[in-house]
């Protein structure tokens, strides 16, 4: 199983660098101040729908700035293919 997770520290950076504050964040995003806390505290991982808002927000950021994705090496091993480094959309080679 894939889990895309936020990378924290580019989360706050950009944070400070615009001067929001969570609530801020929150707005931007649409969603509660408490769902960011959770977000920059690594208890909640963002859907799709939030990630491209996410995206889009926090622009020039790109995806591999913002995400991780966990898991890539072991799915690409249960399909005997090599994990394909640097490219976060496409986990691994077509078979």
């Amino acid at each position: 199983m894939l889990k895309t997770t936020v990378n924290e520290m580019v989360l706050w950076d950009f944070m400070t660098k615009n001067n929001l504050s969570q609530k801020e964040m929150a707005g931007r995003l649409g969603v509660s101040p408490g769902y960011v806390s959770q977000i920059l505290c690594g208890l909640r991982h963002p859907s799709p729908k939030l990630r491209r808002t996410m995206l889009e927000a926090m622009q020039p950021l790109t995806f591999s700035d913002l995400f991780t994705v966990e898991g890539q090496a072991e799915e690409c091993r249960q399909r005997g293919l090599p994990p394909r480094p640097g490219l976060a959309l496409s986990l691994c080679p077509a078979q």
